[in-house]
Protein backbone atom coordinates (compact mmCIF):
# COMPACT_ATOMS: atom_id res chain seq x y z
CA UNK A 1 0.00 0.00 0.00
CA UNK A 2 1.06 3.64 -0.72
CA UNK A 3 2.14 5.52 2.26
CA UNK A 4 0.25 8.66 2.52
CA UNK A 5 2.08 12.26 1.85
CA UNK A 6 2.69 13.92 4.78
CA UNK A 7 0.40 16.87 3.71
CA UNK A 8 -2.30 14.98 4.73
CA UNK A 9 -3.95 15.81 8.51
CA UNK A 10 -4.99 13.56 11.01
CA UNK A 11 -8.49 14.05 11.34
CA UNK A 12 -11.22 11.46 12.23
CA UNK A 13 -13.32 10.76 9.07
CA UNK A 14 -11.35 13.08 7.10
CA UNK A 15 -9.26 10.89 4.47
CA UNK A 16 -8.60 14.03 2.46
CA UNK A 17 -7.88 16.97 4.49
CA UNK A 18 -4.43 18.17 3.54
CA UNK A 19 -2.37 21.84 3.73
CA UNK A 20 -0.67 23.06 0.41
CA UNK A 21 2.48 24.81 1.45
CA UNK A 22 5.85 24.81 0.56
CA UNK A 23 5.40 24.61 -3.15
CA UNK A 24 7.84 27.06 -5.27
CA UNK A 25 6.04 29.90 -6.15
CA UNK A 26 5.95 33.63 -7.64
CA UNK A 27 9.72 35.50 -6.94
CA UNK A 28 11.30 32.47 -5.30
CA UNK A 29 8.73 32.37 -2.68
CA UNK A 30 7.08 28.84 -1.03
CA UNK A 31 3.28 28.44 -0.81
CA UNK A 32 2.26 28.94 2.56
CA UNK A 33 1.02 25.72 4.74
CA UNK A 34 -0.23 27.57 7.74
CA UNK A 35 -2.99 29.47 5.11
CA UNK A 36 -3.98 26.86 2.31
CA UNK A 37 -6.25 24.03 2.86
CA UNK A 38 -8.27 21.64 1.12
CA UNK A 39 -10.33 19.29 1.85
CA UNK A 40 -13.69 16.80 1.45
CA UNK A 41 -16.85 17.16 3.60
CA UNK A 42 -16.40 16.55 7.29
CA UNK A 43 -17.57 17.01 10.76
CA UNK A 44 -15.17 17.06 14.15
CA UNK A 45 -15.98 13.82 15.78
CA UNK A 46 -13.48 14.35 18.97
CA UNK A 47 -12.32 16.94 21.25
CA UNK A 48 -8.95 16.22 19.89
CA UNK A 49 -10.39 17.12 16.54
CA UNK A 50 -11.90 19.93 17.73
CA UNK A 51 -8.62 21.30 18.81
CA UNK A 52 -6.61 20.19 15.57
CA UNK A 53 -8.74 22.29 13.28
CA UNK A 54 -8.90 25.56 15.89
CA UNK A 55 -5.53 25.37 15.79
CA UNK A 56 -5.35 25.99 12.09
CA UNK A 57 -7.38 29.04 12.34
CA UNK A 58 -9.77 29.18 9.43
CA UNK A 59 -11.70 31.59 9.01
CA UNK A 60 -13.12 30.85 5.73
CA UNK A 61 -14.09 28.43 3.81
CA UNK A 62 -14.98 27.98 0.12
CA UNK A 63 -18.13 25.19 -0.26
CA UNK A 64 -17.91 24.17 -3.92
CA UNK A 65 -20.63 21.63 -3.26
CA UNK A 66 -23.99 21.95 -4.89
CA UNK A 67 -27.29 23.31 -3.21
CA UNK A 68 -28.95 19.91 -2.96
CA UNK A 69 -25.11 18.49 -1.31
CA UNK A 70 -25.31 21.40 0.98
CA UNK A 71 -28.53 20.98 2.44
CA UNK A 72 -28.45 17.08 2.94
CA UNK A 73 -25.08 17.73 4.57
CA UNK A 74 -24.67 21.62 6.13
CA UNK A 75 -21.25 22.01 7.08
CA UNK A 76 -21.24 23.06 10.76
CA UNK A 77 -18.69 22.70 13.05
CA UNK A 78 -19.64 22.78 16.78
CA UNK A 79 -17.00 25.07 17.40
CA UNK A 80 -16.71 28.57 18.94
CA UNK A 81 -15.62 29.99 16.15
CA UNK A 82 -16.70 28.71 12.87
CA UNK A 83 -15.54 29.55 9.64
CA UNK A 84 -17.64 31.77 7.66
CA UNK A 85 -18.93 29.75 4.36
CA UNK A 86 -18.79 31.13 1.25
CA UNK A 87 -20.70 28.82 -1.14
CA UNK A 88 -20.15 28.38 -5.07
CA UNK A 89 -22.57 25.70 -5.93
CA UNK A 90 -21.12 23.29 -8.59
CA UNK A 91 -24.21 20.75 -9.75
CA UNK A 92 -21.12 19.01 -12.45
CA UNK A 93 -19.05 16.86 -10.43
CA UNK A 94 -21.95 16.10 -7.44
CA UNK A 95 -23.10 13.06 -5.57
CA UNK A 96 -26.10 13.09 -7.31
CA UNK A 97 -24.11 13.11 -10.70
CA UNK A 98 -22.31 10.34 -10.03
CA UNK A 99 -24.88 8.19 -8.30
CA UNK A 100 -26.96 9.45 -11.76
CA UNK A 101 -23.96 7.93 -13.79
CA UNK A 102 -24.68 4.43 -11.69
CA UNK A 103 -27.72 3.91 -11.96
CA UNK A 104 -27.23 3.57 -15.81
CA UNK A 105 -26.09 0.14 -16.04
CA UNK A 106 -25.17 -0.05 -19.37
CA UNK A 107 -22.42 2.15 -19.00
CA UNK A 108 -19.02 0.85 -19.30
CA UNK A 109 -15.69 2.17 -17.36
CA UNK A 110 -14.89 3.71 -20.62
CA UNK A 111 -17.71 5.65 -21.06
CA UNK A 112 -17.86 6.75 -17.13
CA UNK A 113 -14.33 7.85 -18.05
CA UNK A 114 -15.44 9.70 -20.75
CA UNK A 115 -17.97 11.69 -18.84
CA UNK A 116 -15.46 12.48 -16.38
CA UNK A 117 -13.75 14.11 -18.28
CA UNK A 118 -16.56 16.52 -19.81
CA UNK A 119 -17.70 17.10 -16.86
CA UNK A 120 -13.83 18.69 -16.33
CA UNK A 121 -13.72 20.35 -19.47
CA UNK A 122 -17.47 21.79 -18.40
CA UNK A 123 -16.22 22.90 -15.46
CA UNK A 124 -13.57 25.36 -16.73
CA UNK A 125 -15.98 26.53 -19.27
CA UNK A 126 -19.14 27.07 -17.36
CA UNK A 127 -18.07 28.51 -14.16
CA UNK A 128 -15.86 31.92 -14.97
CA UNK A 129 -18.48 33.96 -12.92
CA UNK A 130 -18.35 31.57 -9.89
CA UNK A 131 -14.29 31.29 -10.28
CA UNK A 132 -13.85 35.32 -10.32
CA UNK A 133 -15.84 35.77 -7.13
CA UNK A 134 -13.61 33.01 -5.63
CA UNK A 135 -10.45 34.93 -6.64
CA UNK A 136 -11.78 38.48 -5.28
CA UNK A 137 -13.28 36.44 -2.14
CA UNK A 138 -9.34 34.95 -1.55
CA UNK A 139 -7.82 38.70 -1.83
CA UNK A 140 -10.09 39.50 0.91
CA UNK A 141 -9.24 36.89 3.13
CA UNK A 142 -7.24 37.80 6.29
CA UNK A 143 -6.73 34.29 7.87
CA UNK A 144 -6.24 31.00 6.50
CA UNK A 145 -8.59 29.14 3.91
CA UNK A 146 -10.09 25.84 3.23
CA UNK A 147 -11.32 24.57 -0.23
CA UNK A 148 -13.94 21.82 -0.03
CA UNK A 149 -16.59 19.88 -1.65
CA UNK A 150 -18.31 15.92 -0.99
CA UNK A 151 -15.02 14.81 -1.76
CA UNK A 152 -12.47 17.34 -1.90
CA UNK A 153 -10.66 16.17 -5.22
CA UNK A 154 -12.68 17.20 -8.21
CA UNK A 155 -14.28 20.55 -7.86
CA UNK A 156 -11.95 21.51 -4.81
CA UNK A 157 -9.24 19.98 -6.74
CA UNK A 158 -9.83 22.43 -9.97
CA UNK A 159 -10.15 25.82 -7.50
CA UNK A 160 -7.26 24.91 -5.95
CA UNK A 161 -5.02 24.04 -9.17
CA UNK A 162 -5.94 28.09 -10.56
CA UNK A 163 -5.56 28.98 -7.02
CA UNK A 164 -1.83 27.36 -7.04
CA UNK A 165 -1.17 28.69 -10.86
CA UNK A 166 -2.62 32.15 -9.80
CA UNK A 167 0.53 31.98 -6.87
CA UNK A 168 2.82 30.74 -10.22
CA UNK A 169 3.23 27.12 -8.70
CA UNK A 170 4.71 25.45 -12.36
CA UNK A 171 2.07 22.94 -13.71
CA UNK A 172 4.36 19.88 -12.90
CA UNK A 173 3.99 20.89 -9.32
CA UNK A 174 0.35 21.93 -9.30
CA UNK A 175 -0.70 18.17 -10.90
CA UNK A 176 1.26 16.52 -7.88
CA UNK A 177 -0.67 18.28 -5.92
CA UNK A 178 -3.93 17.25 -7.69
CA UNK A 179 -2.89 14.00 -7.96
CA UNK A 180 -2.70 13.32 -4.31
CA UNK A 181 -6.37 12.47 -3.71
CA UNK A 182 -5.62 9.24 -5.27
CA UNK A 183 -3.92 8.51 -2.28
CA UNK A 184 -6.52 9.90 -0.44
CA UNK A 185 -8.93 6.95 -1.90
CA UNK A 186 -6.61 4.47 -2.64
CA UNK A 187 -9.01 2.19 -0.13
CA UNK A 188 -11.97 1.84 -3.27
CA UNK A 189 -14.14 0.02 -0.50
CA UNK A 190 -13.50 2.83 1.95
CA UNK A 191 -14.44 5.35 -0.67
CA UNK A 192 -17.52 3.67 -1.89
CA UNK A 193 -18.82 3.60 2.38
CA UNK A 194 -18.26 7.45 1.81
CA UNK A 195 -20.17 7.87 -1.60
CA UNK A 196 -23.00 5.49 0.31
CA UNK A 197 -22.95 7.49 3.54
CA UNK A 198 -22.88 10.97 0.75
CA UNK A 199 -25.72 9.83 -1.22
CA UNK A 200 -27.89 7.30 1.20
CA UNK A 201 -27.79 4.71 -1.30
CA UNK A 202 -26.94 1.50 -0.14
CA UNK A 203 -25.09 -1.81 -1.78
CA UNK A 204 -22.78 0.20 -4.09
CA UNK A 205 -19.87 -2.09 -4.10
CA UNK A 206 -21.87 -4.23 -6.49
CA UNK A 207 -20.56 -0.98 -9.05
CA UNK A 208 -16.76 -1.67 -7.88
CA UNK A 209 -16.06 -1.84 -11.92
CA UNK A 210 -17.33 1.26 -12.95
CA UNK A 211 -17.36 3.16 -9.78
CA UNK A 212 -12.99 3.25 -9.37
CA UNK A 213 -12.49 5.96 -11.90
CA UNK A 214 -15.52 8.31 -10.61
CA UNK A 215 -13.50 8.08 -6.64
CA UNK A 216 -10.25 8.86 -7.20
CA UNK A 217 -8.16 11.28 -9.65
CA UNK A 218 -5.96 10.59 -12.58
CA UNK A 219 -3.64 12.58 -14.45
CA UNK A 220 -6.12 12.52 -17.60
CA UNK A 221 -8.73 14.24 -15.74
CA UNK A 222 -6.02 17.25 -15.14
CA UNK A 223 -4.76 17.30 -18.22
CA UNK A 224 -8.48 17.87 -19.70
CA UNK A 225 -8.83 21.07 -17.20
CA UNK A 226 -5.17 22.48 -18.33
CA UNK A 227 -5.82 21.93 -22.03
CA UNK A 228 -9.58 23.03 -21.80
CA UNK A 229 -8.04 26.15 -19.99
CA UNK A 230 -5.14 26.92 -22.71
CA UNK A 231 -7.77 26.22 -25.64
CA UNK A 232 -10.25 29.12 -24.65
CA UNK A 233 -7.11 31.62 -23.33
CA UNK A 234 -4.07 30.30 -24.67
CA UNK A 235 -2.79 29.91 -21.13
CA UNK A 236 -3.13 28.99 -17.60
CA UNK A 237 -1.96 32.80 -17.38
CA UNK A 238 -4.14 34.44 -19.83
CA UNK A 239 -6.97 32.31 -18.55
CA UNK A 240 -6.70 34.29 -15.08
CA UNK A 241 -6.26 37.33 -16.71
CA UNK A 242 -8.74 37.30 -19.63
CA UNK A 243 -10.64 34.99 -19.26
CA UNK A 244 -11.48 35.01 -15.24
CA UNK A 245 -10.82 38.97 -15.13
CA UNK A 246 -8.61 38.69 -12.81
CA UNK A 247 -6.10 41.73 -12.14
CA UNK A 248 -2.56 41.74 -11.82
CA UNK A 249 -3.22 44.02 -8.74
CA UNK A 250 -5.40 41.07 -7.38
CA UNK A 251 -3.10 38.60 -8.43
CA UNK A 252 0.18 39.98 -6.69
CA UNK A 253 -1.97 40.79 -3.56
CA UNK A 254 -2.97 36.84 -3.69
CA UNK A 255 0.98 35.97 -3.93
CA UNK A 256 2.16 38.79 -1.53
CA UNK A 257 -0.73 36.80 1.24
CA UNK A 258 -0.36 33.19 0.58
CA UNK A 259 3.36 33.11 -0.11
CA UNK A 260 6.37 33.48 1.75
Amino acid sequence: MTHRNNRFLSLRGALNFRHMGGYPAAQGRKTRGDLLFRSEYFQLKTKEDVKRFEALNIKVAFDFRSSKERSKHPFKLSIPSPPHIIAFPFSQGSVENIISYLSRSTLSATEILEKIKTVYASMVMESAEMFSAFFRHLAEADSAVLLFCSFGKDRTGIAAALLLAALEVPREVIREDYLLSAQAYQDVSAAISRLEYLSGVKNLGSYRTIIEPVLTVQSVYFEVFWDTMERLAGSGEKFLHNYLGISSFTLKTLQDKFTE
